[in-house]
């Protein structure tokens, strides 16, 4: 399950890259110039004029904007209008994430996670994400959950590996209520063993599309247990 859950947090990385950065989507509270100037680069990096969008960030970058320098990574890793460099793309994560940007925190240790820049480094990656996580960033708290489990960069921790994926899973993380699933069906990480709960929680990961929800749902519907 482990390939199959770090597969998908691959795939992750392939959409945080790919997709257009909401500039107004993360929980801080930026002045109104500054907000305006992310306005004007969201505009700018939505019509493709990725220089024009650099030329607004770096500024505010340069001064520990947050959100500016997550962006300016997420277009380094991306390749947008430069070389795809995860090296730069780093840089500007760190100077994110040590001002509390939890994208960053979570981008950053996803990149250790994958070994983009070398072996992979699940202790800066565990450290990253339980900074996300208490931020409540979904796909963190679904990450710490698979670190926890597994014990990578830290302890074994079953009980907070589920407990991570049942925060995780309470806002809408599909892999994470599938994890959530698997423990009320083996009765692990201090949970009950109940069927009728791990069925539903399946049958909401199936309905969002994890493959392998949708085959335990099929066996525990199929066999009755």
């Amino acid at each position: 399950m482990f390939r199959c859950a770090r597969a998908a947090l691959y795939g992750l990385l392939f959409v945080l890259l790919c997709a257009a950065p909401a500039l107004s989507a993360d929980p801080y509270n930026p002045d109104e110039k500054t907000r305006d100037a992310l306005q004007q680069a969201s505009e700018a990096y939505a019509a493709g004029n990725f220089d024009k969008t650099r030329k607004i960030l770096k500024p505010l970058a340069d001064k520990n904007e947050p959100m500016a320098a997550f962006v300016l990574g997420l277009m380094a890793a991306r390749g947008a209008g430069q070389p795809r460099d995860f090296k730069v793309a780093e840089s500007w994560w760190k100077k994110s994430a040590a001002a509390g940007n939890h994208l960053s925190q979570f981008n950053l240790g996803l990149l250790y996670f994958k070994g983009s820049l070398g072996d992979p480094d699940f202790a800066k990656v565990r450290e990253l994400w339980s900074q996300a996580a208490a931020a409540r960033n979904p796909d963190a708290l679904y990450g710490l959950g698979l670190l926890q489990k597994n014990g990578q960069g830290g302890p074994k921790d079953l009980p907070g590996a589920v407990g991570s994926f049942a925060e995780a899973s309470a806002l809408g993380h599909p892999l994470a209520t599938f994890e959530l699933g698997r423990a009320y069906m083996e009765g692990s990480g201090g949970r009950p063993k109940d069927l009728a709960r791990a069925k539903d929680l399946f049958d909401q990961a199936a309905a969002r599309g994890v493959p392998e929800a949708r085959a335990a749902l099929d066996a525990l519907t199929a066999t009755g247990k």
